[in-house]
């Protein structure tokens, strides 16, 4: 598991559940490599991860107890919103990936780096800051020619 962003938000309301942002139970599997992912909690009550029956806290805890993840990070991946996982332009998880054999392009088809991948599934980055200054020099174009 390569490329990946492991993102909890929830929070607790009253209680004092757990919100895992990575959750694995089968310690003993050996076929599998976890690289360059992104694990962010923040919600209350966000744990990064529980492997096997060990709670992580950190992500040096959750490398100590998995044995992976060398170039991963815990970072806020700046996403669009819930329903739209486009990174923000200045997302840490642009150009964060490693090349994975078969997977050319993202899920809206746009075509991914060759050597450095954005994380997850999309893999442009929404320039919102941009079209926000585009927006306030309308607005001040159409005040002046009034």
């Amino acid at each position: 598991m390569v490329d990946n962003v492991f993102l909890n938000e929830r929070s607790n309301g009253t209680g004092t559940g757990f919100h895992y942002g990575a959750q694995f139970t089968n310690t003993s599997a050996t076929a599998y490599s976890m690289n360059y992912n992104d694990y962010y909690t923040n919600g209350a009550g966000g744990v990064l991860g529980i492997y096997g029956t060990t709670s992580t806290d950190t992500l040096s805890e959750w490398q100590t107890a998995t044995g992976q993840d060398a170039n991963s990070f815990n970072t806020d991946p700046l996403l669009v919103s819930e329903s739209d996982l486009r990174p923000y332009l200045g997302s840490p998880v642009i150009g964060a990936g490693t090349p994975v054999a078969g997977i050319t392009t993202d899920i809206l088809g746009v075509t991914r780096n060759v050597t450095t991948p954005t994380l997850a599934l999309m893999n442009k980055a929404l320039h919102c800051q941009l079209f926000l200054i585009q927006q306030m020099l309308l607005q001040q174009l159409l005040v002046m020619h009034r």
